[in-house]
């Protein structure tokens, strides 16, 4: 038996005690005992009738009353899941590898909606032909996954990260999070605690996957004590080429903005405006600031920092008011998630090229706005490039649709960089197809009023794109979707030169923001710069960028155990792989 099967037994037994067989019911009748069904369709407390694979099998001594006893216990497999069993009949024909028809095998559930086949005195078991095998191998889904299993592994990309990931409060006693105060109530002090919450998900799914903290640091490619010890510290000095740059900016006391509902808020967002939307049918914007179009029910409204959505739109707004700024330095929009420094370096790799600029964070902290700017370099290659490319080699449309189907399907969609998987293409030109039944105008028009993005009539085929945190795929012109460095074959001097891109931006970067947020203005108020206040790097902020920057978006593979807590199940990985 392998190490990694023999790994799943222990834990089924560590953690879960099986039922002796006296407190296994007998079989009600035949029709229970002669029921037939798939290992993921199992029904708790009943007699079924199964057709799997011995995947695993090991003996152990056991006792009762007429003394000492042989029990064999191992894993069950078939194309469906796999189950753990226990075997209390030593005359049954089990074997690794083999495949068998069970009959009357008992199925028990735990607490936490494990299952467990118990085989009694009652179970009978014949074997199959062995050219069945093939059939009976469990390829792993992530919305195929009902019930607790252990030793399993997982591919998919990473779409989200929690806010409760990074550096977090853990309880001595009950090992809980702490937010404030213990959710248990226990009476005990707390240490810090290094741990990754997300969402893996595949094409058939998605699942939480919870990373602990020796994990974590080797996603980070820190020393876990190095991570622990700088929690300590509240925040530390932003210097050096790692840090970001941080400016603070004074916020106007009682700030006011107006609020009206509109039929469709996305045509009230254009390039350079400072109006923002709550996804529905509300929008918010700077007393004095222009807006072109029928407004219902628009009225004025004091937004306090101190309250979540007061902080979450006004944080929404200065960053409207930063990117106007950067943009007016820079001459260059928004794309790829960054700002972009200077023009896009081509590369020797299909038609990749170099973006080397920087992203923004900003956090709301009473009566201040904190902007950060992270430098950043990246290399992307967009799907219009790409198709072009194909066609000079000579691909047909087929043959490009194949590849963009499956072998390039991961993609990041301009212009704020969110990753996403391609759903299907459109064989027709964005200059001439319109953006929805709602907004008759055609993608070239839409990215240039929306974004400030030239996007060519003649870009064809349109992506059908669904984005990793959204349900509903979105339509977007080649140009706007690029391949990561992850479909790319990039090579290690390659990689040397983007980390050394990254490192000399820092200088270029705190000279274009200190000049984008002179002159910032809210409704005619002024964002003051603060430049008496230190300029301090909060340690859970860029613990969690660089959390964001080696996961968000990333393919892995993981092993580990599928828990079910809260009603939903949960992932923890004993070990992960960063494929991309």
């Amino acid at each position: 038996m392998s190490r990694r099967f023999r790994w799943a037994v222990m834990s089924l037994q560590a953690k879960h005690v099986p039922p002796k067989p006296e407190e296994i019911p007998g079989p009600e009748s035949r029709n229970d005992e002669r029921r037939a069904v798939k290992l993921a369709d199992l029904p708790p407390a009943q007699y079924v009738t199964v057709v799997a694979k011995v995947a695993s099998i090991r003996v152990r001594e056991a006792w009762d009353r007429l003394g000492s006893k042989r029990v064999f216990s191992g894993c069950l497999e078939d194309e469906t899941f796999r189950v753990p069993y226990v075997c209390h009949k030593t005359a049954l024909p089990l074997e690794r590898g083999s495949i068998l028809e069970i009959s009357s095998a008992y199925v028990h559930e735990f607490e936490d909606r494990a299952l467990l086949l118990v085989l009694t005195e009652h179970t009978d078991a014949k074997p199959r032909a062995s050219t069945d095998g093939p059939d009976f191998v469990w390829h792993p889904r992530i919305g195929g996954i009902r019930r607790p299993v252990w030793n399993v592994a997982l591919s998919g990309v990473v779409p989200s990260i929690s806010c409760s990931s990074g550096l977090v409060r853990r309880c001595n006693r009950c090992k809980s999070i702490v937010r404030g105060s213990c959710p248990n109530g226990c009476d005990a002090d707390w240490d810090w605690d290094l741990r990754i919450s997300c969402t893996i998900q595949d094409r058939s799914g998605s699942m939480k996957m919870i990373l602990g903290r020796y994990l974590s640091s080797k996603v980070l490619e820190r020393n876990l004590g190095e991570v622990l010890l700088l929690a300590n510290a509240k925040a530390v000095p932003s210097d050096g080429d790692a840090g970001p740059a941080i400016f603070n900016l004074a916020l106007p006391k009682g700030l006011k903005v107006m609020e009206a509902l509109v039929e469709d808020p996305s045509r009230y967002r254009h390039h350079g405006s400072l109006v923002v939307s709550d996804g529905v049918m509300r929008i918010y914007f700077p007393k004095g600031e222009g807006v072109a179009g029928e407004l219902i029910d628009a009225k004025e409204r004091d937004l306090d920092p101190g309250t979540d959505q007061g902080s979450r739109l006004i944080k929404r707004i200065v960053e409207r008011a930063v990117e106007r700024g950067i943009e007016g330095v820079t001459g260059r929009p928004m794309t790829q998630g960054i700002y972009l420094l200077e023009r896009p370096i081509p590369l020797y790799c299909e038609r990749a090229k170099l973006y080397a600029g920087f992203s923004t964070d900003i956090r709301v902290e009473g009566e201040r706005a904190i902007v950060e700017a992270w430098p950043q370099a990246c290399v992307r290659e967009s799907v219009w490039d790409y198709v072009r490319w194909r066609r000079e080699r000579g691909a047909t449309a087929d043959a490009i649709e194949r590849s963009l189907l499956t072998w390039r399907a991961n993609v990041i969609a301009a212009p704020f960089g969110h990753p996403g998987r391609i759903e299907g293409l459109i064989f027709a030109k964005a200059g001439e197809e319109a953006i929805s039944e709602l907004d008759g105008r055609d993608f070239t028009t839409f990215w240039r009023e929306t974004y400030n993005i030239d996007v060519s009539p003649d870009e064809t085929p349109l992506i059908r794109v669904k984005l990793l945190s959204l349900d509903l795929p979105l339509t977007y012109p080649p140009s706007c979707i690029s391949f990561g460095e992850n479909a790319l074959p990039l090579g290690r001097g390659l990689r040397g030169f983007i980390d050394g891109k990254r490192a000399s931006a820092r200088a270029r970067v705190q000279d274009v923001m200190r000049r984008a947020t002179q002159g910032v203005k809210l409704g005619g108020v002024e964002l003051k710069n603060i430049d008496g206040d230190e300029k301090l790097m909060d340690v859970q902020g860029f613990i969690m960028h660089e959390i964001r920057e080696r996961l968000l978006g990333t393919a892995v593979r993981a092993r580990g155990s599928v828990s079910w807590m809260r009603g939903q199940p949960y992932f923890f990985p004993s070990e992960i792989v960063r494929l991309g």
